[in-house]
């Protein structure tokens, strides 16, 4: 914006015209920063009359506030600021100094008697229109929704026969169609609501008859139905309708199948196409890890999306043979390698193997346990105390001798000396 040769509130006032303000202080804050910024760049004479530039922040703040305190509904008149309140709050301002008088009192003079116009979108536009119907309308004020032409329409019920003029108020949104019917009072006219219609899926047709030529008629496309049916005053006036709402129909139909994912997604570039990879990665590799399995890379390998970045995961191909153990493998895959070999003893690290192995030990209570040399000695050094208990063949039970572990069954051999 140019804001060249113009005093700082009738820039302000331009500036503010654009859009709307927001409410919320932080907002205004840094809108204020923006404007102070590009008053400076266009007024650089009138920005070095000020002892520092923020003061020209400042004072923009100071009318924000003004304009709102001399104009808003919810202040009572006796309490709005008067001149001298509104100079002495900024006083001082200016690295310590006052801000000349003359521009004070001017700045107060102009925002009391003409107040800021805040620009207009179409949310303000369709708040303020939700504000003249009347009746168990839908909620229009929301942030997508939008106005796009509003004409008058007469409704017909039957298209083959001749009836009175049924006048409606037609109002075409980004989204719905929505009827009305005007009612006339002594403040004003206002809008009845009747009816609303989405305009997803609806097909529009136009059509002319012996005594309505200027229909147009809103379809169904599911069923067929026809929701409503118009007919305008002239051929232009149903031209321009028509070409509106096959094009607002266009809009929300091709806004669905996006949002629902029928088009099918643009190509990725390689560097999407590899974030992705990576992402999918990660994930398998959480999922194992919370799991307690061990991460199958062949079955990664294999799959042709991911074939170009698990090339680092995948096994060698001295290890293809066997199965790749990792620490956190378990029963599964003791199970796995039992199918697969003839003469298997359980695995330590198997859960089913350990829980077998103390049941045996535990029902079984004369099973005789591999001795140390230690031992041997010991007993035949005092042969009378074993004379003690005379042993028979036939009520000794038959000794089950266990094998000697071997470095692979260590693991099994100290969790039975343990039990």
């Amino acid at each position: 914006m140019n804001f060249r040769d113009m005093s700082i509130d009738d820039a302000l006032r331009k500036f503010q015209t654009a859009f709307r303000l927001p409410g919320e202080a932080q907002k205004i804050e840094r809108l204020m920063e923006a404007f102070a910024q590009r008053y400076c760049i266009c007024n650089g004479d009138v920005a070095r009359m000020f002892w520092k530039p923020d003061t020209i922040f400042i004072l923009a703040f100071a009318i924000i506030m003004l304009n709102t305190d001399l104009h808003s509904p919810n202040q009572k008149t006796e309490r709005r600021m008067k001149i001298h309140e509104f100079i002495r709050n900024l006083s001082g301002i200016d690295d310590g100094h006052d801000v000349d008088h003359d521009l004070l009192v001017g700045i107060y003079n102009r925002i009391q008697v003409h107040p800021f116009q805040p620009g207009e979108d179409h949310t303000s536009i369709v708040f303020k229109l939700e504000q003249n119907i009347s009746g168990n309308r839908p909620i229009l004020a929301e942030s997508h929704r939008r106005l796009v032409r509003d004409c008058s329409l007469s409704e017909v019920y039957d298209p083959t026969k001749k009836d009175k003029k049924h006048q409606r108020h037609v109002f075409l949104f980004n989204d719905m169609l929505m009827i009305t019917k005007i009612y006339k009072k002594k403040t004003g006219s206002i809008y009845g609501f009747k009816k609303a219609f989405p305009l997803h899926a609806a097909c529009v047709l136009d059509f002319s008859s012996q005594h309505y030529p200027h229909g147009i008629r809103l379809v169904a496309a599911m069923n067929n139905r026809t929701l409503i049916t118009f007919c305008a005053n002239s051929q232009e006036e149903k031209a321009r309708f028509v070409s509106d709402l096959r094009e607002t129909v266009q809009e929300v139909n091709e806004m669905e199948d996006i949002r629902i994912g029928v088009y099918p997604p643009r190509e990725m570039c390689p560097w999407e196409a590899e974030l992705e990879r990576q992402k999918i990665v990660r994930k398998s590799q959480a999922s194992t890890a919370d799991s307690g399995l061990g991460l199958d890379t062949e079955s990664f390998a294999s799959t042709q999306n991911l074939s170009g970045s698990m090339d680092s995961l995948a096994p060698q191909a001295a290890d293809t043979g066997s199965l790749k153990r990792s620490a956190l493998s378990n029963s599964l895959m003791d199970l796995k390698e039992a199918a697969s070999k003839k003469n298997h003893r359980n695995s330590a690290s198997s859960l089913d193997s350990g829980v077998w192995a103390v049941t045996r030990i535990v029902a079984v209570p004369w099973i005789s346990t591999p001795q140390c040399p230690s031992q041997e000695k010991t007993e035949t050094a005092a042969p009378s105390q074993a004379s003690s208990v005379p042993a028979t063949k036939s009520s000794s039970p038959p000794s089950i001798s266990v094998p000697q572990a071997t470095s692979q069954q260590s693991h099994d051999d100290s969790f039975s000396t343990l039990v």
